[in-house]
């Protein structure tokens, strides 16, 4: 259950910080959105969905977790761990935003 958890929020804390931060690696990422080439732009607007970076996030996230021998959560494949990992993350996300702005 701790896993579940940890995993959770360190998704969110990895997406929060690649959509974002002001870093400038991820501000030039996600700078890409305006470019001409459709290859750039569309890796500006992968780095700028925090939906869609917190799925990468999560799959990554539960592959390495497989590497070292920990079970992160009870789903036979890493594939959708990172993906039930990303949508908790996502519910923190909505979470912040409506306690945020209400």
């Amino acid at each position: 259950m701790f896993t579940i958890l940890y995993l959770t929020l360190i998704t969110y804390q990895i997406t929060t910080i690649i959509c974002h931060s002001t870093f400038p690696l991820f501000r030039y990422l996600r700078s890409f959105s305006e470019h001409k080439n459709r290859w750039f732009r569309y890796l500006g607007e992968l780095c700028s969905c925090f939906l869609c970076v917190s799925v990468w996030v999560g799959i990554i996230l539960s592959y390495l977790l497989s590497y070292t021998g920990i079970d992160s959560i009870y789903i036979p494949s890493q594939i959708l761990s990172g993906i039930f990992i990303s949508a908790l993350a996502w519910f923190v996300h909505i979470f912040e935003n409506k306690v945020n702005y209400d």
